[in-house]
């Protein structure tokens, strides 16, 4: 990678850890999540619309200015850090760079775990997610990907914890050890599988369906590096659902610069009927 920044075993097991990740399709779909690694002075973070299932026969990570993106967040200045870039590889840093670069750790692993969104979509996914794993974490409320997500987190952060669960979005494990911290990351989405197959296996269907709007949500955790979208022609009322007009005009009628992986319609009233047929994804999703 032609960097002094770290050293040839770091790089080496970051890279295995990452595709690791990018194989496990419970965890990682398509170009979805991102993974980081810090030294001093920079960090080596997953490209824009790049796959971490190729961490290890392509080059897919740009190193960028840590201190620089740091004070960036201190002043709470949006960036898209193309001028923080150090790699000459003509890749553009993550659309999640930002809160890679806030939490305080050398390693910095994101998913979109399925277990960890079947469980924290509901309106009081906080209080049972507190039920179900025994370790400390922080829930962080949806934001819109990007930096509005990373000063929500800003507002929570505790220098001591290491999971983040985002809502109707993901998981994010930190740690100083790249071993530890992918087991870790491992154990609390394994926990959370075990909860969401396990919790309706009982489950009798004996209501009518009722079905409410305000919990469609589309998931944009999934854009990024999107360039000259296209306008929407389409009106939706934000008040009924977790994304604003901003967000849909945004990222819904948009040419990927990936493929889109695929896409599945979720609504939260669903969920316990679904997984009774052992259905596994009830949300909306839009990976590319």
């Amino acid at each position: 990678m032609g960097n002094s920044s770290f050293t040839e075993s770091e790089i080496s097991k970051f890279k295995e850890v990452s595709y690791k990740l990018g194989k496990n399709s419970s965890l990682v779909q398509a170009a979805g999540g991102n993974t980081s690694i810090k030294s001093d002075k920079s960090m080596l973070i997953k490209a824009s619309g790049t796959w971490l299932i190729n961490s290890l026969n392509k080059d897919i990570f740009v190193e960028v200015n840590l201190p620089s993106i740091n004070q960036k967040i201190s002043n709470e200045h949006d960036d898209s850090f193309e001028e923080d870039i150090i790699s000459k590889n003509n890749l553009r840093p993550s659309l999640e760079t930002s809160f890679h670069a806030l939490i305080n750790y050398k390693y910095v692993l994101h998913v979109h775990s399925t277990a960890t969104i079947a469980n924290a979509i509901s309106s009081d996914s906080k209080n049972e997610l507190e039920k179900q794993i025994n370790e400390d974490f922080i829930f962080v409320p949806y934001y819109r990907p990007g930096f509005s997500l990373t000063m929500g987190i800003k507002k929570l952060i505790k220098p001591e914890i290491k999971i983040f669960i985002l809502e109707n979005h993901g998981l994010i494990v930190a740690g100083d050890d790249i071993e530890e911290t992918y087991n870790l990351l491992l154990n609390i989405h394994n926990k959370l599988d075990k909860t969401r197959n396990n919790k309706f296996t009982n489950l009798e269907v004996t209501e009518d369906l009722e079905i409410d709007n305000s919990f469609i949500a589309f998931d944009a955790a999934f854009v990024e590096g999107v360039s000259n979208p296209a306008p929407s022609t389409t009106k939706t009322d934000s008040s009924n659902t977790l994304f604003d007009t901003d967000i849909y005009n945004d990222f819904f009628f948009i040419f990927f610069e990936s493929t889109i992986d695929f896409f599945e319609v979720i609504i939260n009233q669903l969920l316990p009927i679904l997984q009774s047929f052992h259905m596994l994804n009830v949300i909306v999703l839009i990976k590319y």
